[in-house]
């Protein structure tokens, strides 16, 4: 995934910091390491953090609706991934707390509206959020591995090395062996019941 541009409008972080409504920040022209400067408090946490492409923050809790203050934010992210130009937009309202998501491919529509299929689209594209800031997107204040339970590390491991065909076909195995089990408690049965006739 390589970030061409960002686009904020209405997030907390960059009207207090800045006393801004919105910022643009363009990255396409950049080649090498990155890095922001300026004081606590300026919005640079804010910046990094909506490079995500997901609809929240890597290490805020809460949906993006907490961390806007108008009823028209947006967050617009342009980025190329895997041979194709993406453009996801996200409309946010701080007060009725719903969201929008959009997500053109190569000037194509592929999500229009809907933040549910936004979510999943996401997810088929990069993983669940939990592993894309776990692995490649690890931001300042993220939840440590050795923080997490037991079943939360599990589930980031089993998808990390994909193992959920692996998880599927134990499934399918389960589902298989439940209905041999009943056909042999089935043959079994016949079996006791043709010795007793027998030995009638």
């Amino acid at each position: 995934m390589r970030i061409e541009r960002l686009r904020l409008k209405g997030f907390i972080g960059i009207k207090r910091g800045l006393g801004l409504d919105e910022i643009d920040v363009d990255f396409s022209n950049i080649s090498g390491l990155s890095a922001f400067d300026g004081m606590n408090g300026a919005g640079k946490s804010t910046v990094l953090e909506n490079l995500g492409p997901f609809n929240q923050l890597a290490s805020r809790d809460g949906a993006l609706h907490r961390h806007v203050c108008r009823r028209d934010a947006e967050k617009e992210l342009f980025f190329s991934y895997q041979g194709h130009s993406y453009r996801t937009l996200l409309k946010i309202d701080c007060d009725s707390e719903k969201s929008e998501g959009y997500i053109w491919i190569d000037g194509k529509p592929a999500v229009n509206g809907k933040i549910s299929s936004y979510a999943k689209h996401m997810k088929d594209l990069f993983g669940t959020p939990d592993l894309f800031y776990n692995s490649v997107f690890c931001s300042q204040n993220a939840k440590k591995l050795s923080e997490m339970t037991t079943g939360k590390l599990k589930e980031l491991f089993s998808e990390f090395l994909r193992l959920d065909r692996l998880v599927e076909y134990e499934n399918t195995a389960k589902q298989c062996a439940n209905v041999m089990n009943g056909q042999a408690s089935q043959v079994e049965a016949r079996i006791t019941a043709l010795r007793e006739r027998v030995k009638d």
